[in-house]
């Protein structure tokens, strides 16, 4: 009798018997899937945003070498057209890709009296605008270059943008990439720029770089990279003391976003750099952001101006410099 009501009694409080553990490791199993799936599905989200970034990035590259394939095909097929002048006559500062001499002895339009040629410089070799393979780390106007007073632009697609688009002059010189930054302005930009001053010949150098720098900041702010420029442009400063150089602020952007970057936080971001130059930076300060933003501007995607607002831009930075 009394393992009878023992057992009665145990049965009454009951127990985890078999079925019970059962249930038990299947509510972990489920709890363990469900951590696994939520990890992955992070994992995959910040994947795709990355390939997403990627694919709009090589979008855009290959769009504008297409559109300076065009632009190349339509000036060849129009020069084609026309008649032969009588004598050689380049554009100043026409971005052709041509290797062409100017033997005509009357003067381009907006080309200024620099002395007479000299032979030499006539073989200066140019290298050619960006293809849809490759895009050259240095832009080089297929024009004899005067003995004296070359200004030198150093900058990102937004310099590329102006020389492709405005008729600049003879004594302009391009060191511009698309898509670029800091560290190329350090390992590519300077070592070209010192080339062009062991030659004696250079009067003037804007830099413009900043705003994919700002771009990447905007969503890594501890990617500022204004303090580097500063102190590079600095130390050019003190080991070249009879060049001028101005650095030309940071353009600002239009419309909602570009590849993901909000473009309302990327003028912010363009703000605070530009802020941070103005006050460090032993160059002289030309503010073409605030000239846009005064005077109005306009871009074909968010972040690269339209003909009219480049042309705007090099009469703003020549006729304030």
């Amino acid at each position: 009798m009394a393992k009878e009501r023992s057992a009665k009694k145990k049965k009454r409080h009951g127990g985890v018997g078999p079925l019970g553990c059962l249930y038990v490791l299947l509510g972990i199993a489920v709890l363990i899937f469900i951590i696994l799936a939520v990890r992955f599905a992070i994992v995959f989200k910040g994947a795709y945003a990355e390939i997403r970034e990627e694919i709009a990035s090589r979008r855009e590259a290959r769009e504008m070498a297409e559109r300076e394939e065009s632009r190349r095909a339509e000036e060849n097929r129009t020069s084609s057209e026309e008649p032969e002048p009588s004598g050689s006559e380049t554009e100043p500062g026409e971005f052709s890709g041509e290797n062409e001499t100017e033997n005509s002895s009357e003067e381009s339009p907006g080309e200024t009296e620099s002395g007479p040629e000299d032979p030499a410089s006539e073989t200066e070799e140019s290298v050619p605008p960006p293809s849809s393979s490759e895009t050259p780390s240095a832009y080089e106007v297929s024009v004899d270059r005067p003995d004296s007073g070359l200004r030198i632009w150093i900058g990102d697609s937004r310099t590329v943008g102006l020389f492709m688009t405005v008729a600049t002059d003879v004594r302009d010189v391009a060191i511009a990439e698309v898509g670029m930054s800091y560290p190329w302005f350090e390992s590519t930009a300077v070592p070209i720029l010192e080339q062009y001053i062991a030659g004696g010949n250079v009067s003037t150098v804007y830099i413009n770089m900043g705003v994919n720098d700002c771009a990447s900041s905007v969503k890594q702010p501890a990617q500022f990279a204004a303090p580097q420029y500063i102190q590079r442009i600095n130390n050019l400063i003190a080991a070249h003391p009879g060049i001028r150089f101005v650095f030309v602020s940071v353009g600002p952007g239009d419309g909602a976003s570009y590849n993901g970057t909000s473009i309302p936080a990327l003028n912010q971001e363009v703000d605070r750099f530009n802020a941070a130059m103005y006050s460090s930076c032993a160059a002289d300060f030309l503010d073409l952001c605030g000239f846009l933003k005064a005077n109005g501007f306009s871009t074909q995607d968010g972040i690269h101006y339209t003909a009219a607002t480049y042309r705007d831009i090099y009469s703003f930075v020549l006729g304030s410099s």
